[in-house]
């Protein structure tokens, strides 16, 4: 079970001291004190709790290294403690989509990438460094395909593949065509813009040898491509390509082999868990602001304010706890759409969702809300496993909404663990666990 607030990674492991759990940080999060987040002393006062999964933000592992990808100061601490790694999130920057208008991989997800990560199929030397050096047990992907491949098909070099096939379920191989994914990444071919001497640069050497081993090792890896691996993770499902947290983002997930997919889980206004990336985030993840919901719209825990003269913009908030089930369930789930701060009408506040993510997979049709316990019965019932995430329990408008009903947010984190056992989750590391499980590694040193 994963958190970021620190007081509910205790209270799991006060009422189910067996169950590994998760606790997820960034600096300045405000989940805690600037002063030590995310600092040894923080990792060492939370393992002490018995926390053994961390889940921080993929750029704390991996850092530069002249123009190398190489594991930071932090992941070798993670590694001396014996951590369990789940960091996030792959396929989460704009920068990604334009290798003209951007030098490469960038933004918050890749900071202190700058000198490494050139061009999108650079995110494959970054999963190198995180499977391979850093030896994570798992990496947050919005488009799963990329991460299920590589740890199918990528071993280490000086390696063969046999090492790969623990974490496979072959029973769940999907059909690939040999060379497909190879020509999508590496159209071109690996480059070294840095250097004028590629030939020579020993960081360009360096690379492109990795690259030409990836590529070697996509190319001829065959059906078991896309084969469910439990080391690959579907963040909210695959919501580059369909709307997060609805069953055709968890369902292409499966398609593309994701062994767990996460259900996000807010609350509504009649006490039902629902999966959703935030409590409150309906105002550009649905269509309550389209029009035809209007008395929905104006339920709203801060309802559209129009933007005037300089310097007031449009505001808007819209949560799950504002609504019940039943109103939420008539809503259309979205793409999660950019805002216009300057909108006068409610309609015109999202302008769609950023070109790097597209729903043209799953377009035209009404994507529903989904309930927790629906999204854990289907993973029952298909074979995956749930590696759901308890939201917003330290942001005070949620504690201030769970007290109005008679809850504690150690309640509303029991709620969640009741669901999951009533589902048929059990924390068996041999079978589906409901929480991270301590996978075996791509690779051992």
């Amino acid at each position: 079970m994963q958190t970021f607030d620190r007081t509910i990674a205790a209270h799991w492991k006060t009422i189910a001291n067996n169950l590994p759990v998760a606790y997820l940080y960034e600096t300045g999060n405000g989940v805690c004190d600037p002063a030590d987040c995310g600092t040894d002393a923080e990792v060492d006062r939370l393992a002490g709790l018995g926390v053994e999964v961390f889940g921080p933000p993929v750029w704390t592992l991996v850092t530069s290294q002249g123009h190398r990808m190489v594991p930071t100061a932090r992941s070798e601490k993670f590694q001396a403690m014996g951590a369990v790694l789940t960091p996030w999130t792959l396929e989460r920057s704009g920068c990604l989509e334009n290798a003209v208008a951007f030098p490469g991989p960038c933004g918050w997800y890749y900071q202190g990438l700058a000198d490494s990560a050139y061009e999108y199929a650079d995110v494959l030397l970054l999963m190198y460094s995180l499977y391979h050096e850093v030896h994570v047990d798992g990496v947050f992907s919005d488009f799963p395909a990329t991460n299920t491949a590589f740890l199918n098909c990528v071993p280490k070099m000086g390696e063969d593949s046999s090492g790969l096939v623990n974490v496979l379920n072959t029973a769940n191989a999907v059909t690939w065509t040999d060379g497909v994914l190879a020509s999508h990444w590496f159209p071109k071919g690996a480059s070294c813009p840095w250097t004028t001497t590629p030939e020579t640069d020993a960081d360009c050497i360096h690379n492109q040898g990795l690259m030409t081993h990836i590529k070697d090792s996509l190319d001829t890896c065959g059906n078991n491509t896309l084969a469910q691996n439990d080391m690959s993770i579907g963040h909210r499902g695959a919501a580059m390509v369909a709307p997060e947290h609805t069953m055709a983002s968890y369902k292409l997930a499966a398609d593309m082999g994701a062994g767990f997919i996460e259900c996000d889980v807010a609350i509504t206004k009649d006490q039902h868990l629902v999966c959703r990336h935030s409590q409150c985030d309906l105002h550009t993840t649905t269509d309550i602001l389209k029009g035809a919901h209007s008395d929905l719209a104006d339920k709203c825990s801060v309802p559209f304010t129009a933007a005037t003269a300089a310097p007031t913009n449009a505001a808007v908030r819209c949560c799950t706890y504002d609504f019940t089930i039943a109103e939420l369930e008539t809503l259309c789930m979205t793409m999660d759409e950019s805002t216009n701060s300057q909108a006068t009408t409610a309609a015109k506040y999202t302008v769609g969702a950023p070109s790097w993510r597209s729903d043209v997979m799953v377009a035209d049709e009404c994507h529903k809300i989904v309930r927790h316990q629906d999204m854990a019965a289907w993973l029952i019932e298909t074979g995956h496993n749930a590696i759901p995430e308890l939201k917003d329990t330290h942001v005070a408008e949620t504690v201030t909404f769970l007290t109005s009903v008679g809850m504690t947010k150690e309640t509303f984190a029991n709620k969640l663990t009741d669901e999951l056992k009533a589902a048929g989750f059990t924390n068996s590391m041999s079978g589906r666990a409901w929480v991270d499980p301590l996978m075996p590694k791509v690779s051992e040193t």
